[in-house]
């Protein structure tokens, strides 16, 4: 592996390998990729969706969703092979291992959703103790600012932890090594990471703007001789309506909404390239020192602890609920025998008449029955 495989750790090297991004356009192979299955998801989705059937959209959503995850992934798959100046895999190779690698990504992804519901949630239950009267303007005053922060500092994190995840399971991490690495970075170098996912947006923006603007033109250019030559069905207000949805036109109106498709898909290829092999490049930066294998133990430990507190957890309420369901089964034993007792209680408490043998109220000095003198 040559010098370049290392990343430098100074921001002088971050900078140089950013700003080498354009390298991206070197690489055939992830190009290629990236504007295949670009041009495979725009026809796919067009033609499911021109039908107006409510289902065949659906369907296209979905295959689009899928062929653009799985291009995206072997893209960054290419890509991370160019970072790291190993030998590049072949097309075929990367598609396969694209799927596993973008189901990984959903999974984190899902991850990181559940961590920011969980988040809310406890700040929802903090909320809630702020309703105690009298106490609860103070404690309002309290949880406001530290929970603002917070959520800000949590916000932040899954922010540029999914821009690098891509990059995590790119490189062939696992699941957990993955999450391990993002964590790392984000408790130890969120500052570092926020400034390079910063600069290499503006400057994939500013990229990019300039592209589109010439782009643009050309587009303009040609829609207007198209106009004139071929007549005013192909004319810019066709196409615009064909993009929001009126899917109602000539051969012409399809095959410039079409060919206006692929070319979307070959300046978004461009770009896109140069943004993953910058993420690429400042992931391997960010963790060029790092102890990732003491920090994925670290987190196996503390998952290892979390599942026997929730196992602890789990015993405990099993416990009491079974103390309950004896307590209950109990009292029902001792009901029964308890209730014929009663009657039999309450006729030895009140005494009966000597001669009619009827019960009498206590006090009395008369049988109420037969008139028998009881004093």
């Amino acid at each position: 592996m040559s010098a370049n495989a290392t990343p430098s750790t100074s921001a002088a090297g971050l900078m140089d390998l950013l700003l080498r991004s354009g390298e991206a356009l070197r690489n055939w192979r992830a190009l290629t990729t990236l504007m295949g299955t670009g041009v495979a998801t725009i026809v796919i989705f067009l033609a499911l969706a021109s039908s107006g059937n409510g289902f065949l959209i659906f369907l296209g959503v979905v295959l689009a969703y899928l062929i653009a995850s799985v291009g995206l992934s072997a893209t960054g798959i290419l890509l991370m092979d160019q970072a790291l100046c190993v030998p590049p895999r072949s097309i075929g190779a990367a598609l396969f291992d694209g799927i596993f690698a973008a189901m990984r990504l959903f999974v984190i992804v899902l991850i990181g959703l559940a961590i920011a519901l969980l988040a809310i949630l406890a700040v929802a239950i903090l909320l809630v103790i702020c309703k105690v009267p009298g106490l609860g303007g103070f404690l309002y005053a309290v949880v406001l600012p530290t929970c603002a922060l917070a959520l800000a500092f949590i916000y932040a994190g899954l922010y540029f932890v999914f821009a690098l995840a891509g990059s995590s399971v790119w490189s062939g991490a696992s699941i957990r090594q993955a999450v391990s690495a993002l964590y790392v970075i984000v408790t130890r170098r969120l500052v570092e990471s926020a400034l390079g996912v910063i600069v290499l947006s503006l400057l994939i923006a500013v990229i990019g703007g300039i592209i589109t603007a010439f782009v643009f033109a050309g587009v303009g250019a040609v829609i207007g001789l198209s106009a004139g030559i071929l007549g005013n069905d192909i004319g810019i207000p066709n196409l615009s309506m064909m993009m929001m949805g009126g899917f109602h036109g000539g051969g012409l109106v399809y095959g410039g909404l079409f060919g206006f498709g692929i070319l979307f898909a070959l300046v978004s290829a461009v770009l896109f390239s140069m943004l993953i092999l910058g993420i690429n490049r400042l992931y391997l930066h960010l963790t060029a020192n790092l102890d990732l294998a003491s920090a994925e133990a670290a987190l196996a430990g503390r998952m290892d602890a979390a599942k026997e507190r929730a196992r602890a957890m789990q015993e405990e309420a099993r416990r009491r609920a079974e103390e309950m369901r004896q307590r209950a089964q109990t009292q029902a034993v001792a009901e029964p025998v308890i209730a014929p007792l009663a009657p039999i209680l309450a006729a030895q408490a009140t005494p009966a008449c000597p001669a009619c043998g009827q019960g009498t109220a206590p006090g009395d000095k008369f049988c109420e029955h037969c008139g028998q003198k009881l004093v």
